[in-house]
């Protein structure tokens, strides 16, 4: 498992397609004035201005807030709200206040942390593999920051391993050829040789270079080439290939692969669904990808489960503060375009398929929603 933590420590910072965020930086903002309300909505314990005036800035603008805030009250924002917290008021919509006033870097930061100490690899997953390698190297700033902090001095790299890919689409088709080829060969290896020959390490290890130092369009043309030589899709040889661990690992990573939007969809469907509702990991993905590519998100989402994420909020959470933040970073603060709100309406069930599907069932969403 150490060296697929490793792998998606090193699978980061790729060249992603265009991306729609719910939540970009307000143009009208002023940090003095923002703070003024602020003070006075966290006061009254009014939450619908508190959820006005977080919700509708990004993270850069909101540390700029919370430093105008620490000049006028001598405490910060998420002091002054534990001080004022209503214990009336779901406990849910504090912990997104908190995670939204949080320096992205040092959100990040603190999943990582818990989600490594409790073993909690899709999370994982979702942060190490998903984030850009600038922020990863603000992460790890973060991380090592905290660990000086809590008088434990550590770095990212000593719970995991370092690394970071290239940022570039080039595509090389006899590379991507090559690679199919090898990998397919190792699994046909462990059926021919005896035990004493087979090694699985040289399984993980070499799955893991490929995965580690070729960028995404790569990857997935090389995913192209291992159905034409296997005559099966690449998770079919996965699942038959790897144990338990890795094998979720790569699953969850040729998923974001194939599809960034749906990916995230298929999470947050996960969250929103459960029983009682999973806000840890709601609260996260809709925190973290408003400034990214919530609006996509939010796409796939309705045409994977033929209703919109505002839906289904509203379905599985009760009224009040709670549901208001989420519906607020959900609706954002970003005009839609007219020819993009057409082109969303178009979009039918008929676009529709389960996403569990294999790739080859799910083409003609593919080609609407890329990573």
């Amino acid at each position: 498992m150490l060296l697929l933590l490793g792998l998606l420590f090193v699978v980061i910072g790729q060249c992603l397609a265009e991306n729609l965020p719910t939540i970009v930086a307000n143009k009208n903002f002023d940090a003095t004035i923002e703070a003024e309300k602020l003070s006075a909505a966290i006061r009254e314990m009014n939450t619908s201005n508190i959820i006005a005036i977080i919700c509708s800035i990004n993270n850069n603008q909101r540390q700029q807030l919370s430093e105008e805030f620490q000049k006028a009250n001598s405490k910060n924002v998420v002091e002054a709200m534990k001080e004022n917290v209503n214990t009336l008021l779901d406990d849910s919509f504090w912990k997104t206040m908190f995670a939204l006033m949080k320096p992205s870097a040092v959100y990040d930061a603190s999943y990582l942390r818990g989600a490594l100490s409790s073993k909690l690899f899709p999370v994982l997953f979702e942060i190490l593999a998903t984030r850009t390698n600038e922020q990863i190297a603000e992460l790890k700033d973060a991380y090592e920051e905290q660990s000086n902090k809590k008088q434990m001095p550590t770095t990212l790299e000593d719970d995991i391993k370092t690394g970071t890919n290239n940022e570039t689409e080039t595509v090389d088709e006899e590379l991507a050829r090559n690679d199919a080829k090898k990998l397919y060969s190792l699994s046909q290896k462990e059926k021919t040789d005896t035990v004493n020959d087979f090694n699985p390490s040289e399984n993980d290890h070499e799955f893991n270079k490929v995965f580690a130092e070729r960028n995404f369009k790569q990857l997935r043309l090389t995913f192209d080439f291992y159905k034409q030589v296997a005559q099966f899709d690449i998770e079919k040889g996965i699942k038959k290939e790897f144990g338990d661990a890795n094998k979720a690992g790569y699953l969850a990573l040729i998923k974001y692969l194939r599809n960034r939007p749906m990916y995230f969809a298929d999470l947050l469907h996960h969250s929103v669904e459960a029983f009682p509702i999973n806000d840890f990991d709601l609260i996260r993905l809709l925190v973290t990808r408003s400034e990214v590519d919530l609006a996509e998100i939010k796409r796939a989402y309705h045409l994977l489960h033929e209703k919109t994420l505002q839906q289904a909020v509203k379905a599985t959470t009760s009224r009040g503060a709670f549901r208001n933040a989420l519906l607020a970073l959900l609706d954002g603060n970003v005009e839609v375009p007219k020819v993009a709100q057409k082109r969303q309406n178009s979009e039918t069930a008929a676009d529709v398929v389960d996403a569990d599907e294999p790739a080859n069932k799910r083409q003609k969403m593919s080609r609407n929603l890329t990573v």
